[in-house]
């Protein structure tokens, strides 16, 4: 892939990633607006004091850089919360982000690595992300294909202008795009994850999700 190439993909990886954030947020800020006291707490809800300082737009980055996921799984990630049947609010936002891109990059991603790893780059537990994998996998009432008329659908959305219009896009040089025609990840996004998680690590993650 050339220089041209690769700058054009950074970049709509970046609008995709905002508008995904965008229309989360705006679920989250009608959810609290609905949401009674009364209502059921979920495995996603983290307790009111508990809940993650990170912004969202800073949590969808640090997914995208560590786990070198492709583009189709951020548009595949967003149709899934459109398909949960839980409503998103403040409390569960990062949790229901973090489960629906560990089933996006599962389900559409030729490579891809353990809980134990998604844990660590989510800031979770292995036990907890086991717990939100199977949670969000019936929410979503174990339907994970998207056609191809949902999958265009979704990038419009999520890139056209009117959903990122003064949105602030992910930083460039932290945006980590893998093409759908390789079937490891650069050597950058290697060397990334070496130094973030050390050799040992990263290759007992590796091997024992193969």
């Amino acid at each position: 892939m050339g220089k041209g190439s690769a700058s054009r993909s950074e970049t709509s990886t970046s609008l995709l990633c905002a508008g995904f954030v965008h229309e989360v947020e705006e679920m989250a800020r009608k959810g609290d607006a609905t949401r009674s006291e009364t209502d059921a707490l979920t495995v996603f809800d983290s307790a009111p004091d508990m809940v993650p300082a990170i912004s969202l737009q800073g949590y969808l980055e640090r997914w995208v850089t560590y786990s070198c996921c492709s583009t189709a799984t951020i548009a595949i990630a967003s149709r899934y919360i459109d398909r949960c049947d839980v409503p998103v609010t403040t409390r569960n936002k990062h949790r229901l982000l973090l489960a629906a891109l560990l089933a996006a990059a599962k389900f559409h991603d030729d490579v891809f690595y353990s809980n134990t790893f998604y844990a660590t780059v989510g800031g979770s537990t292995l036990a907890e992300i086991n717990r939100l994998e199977t949670a969000f996998l019936s929410a979503c009432d174990w339907t994970m294909m998207v056609d191809r008329e949902e999958y265009d659908d979704v990038l419009l959305r999520l890139t056209t202008e009117s959903a990122f219009k003064n949105i602030a896009v992910l930083p460039r040089k932290r945006t980590v795009m893998i093409s759908d025609d390789v079937d490891a990840p650069p050597p950058s996004c290697v060397a990334r994850l070496f130094s973030f998680f050390g050799v040992s690590k990263l290759m007992s993650s590796i091997e024992s999700s193969a």
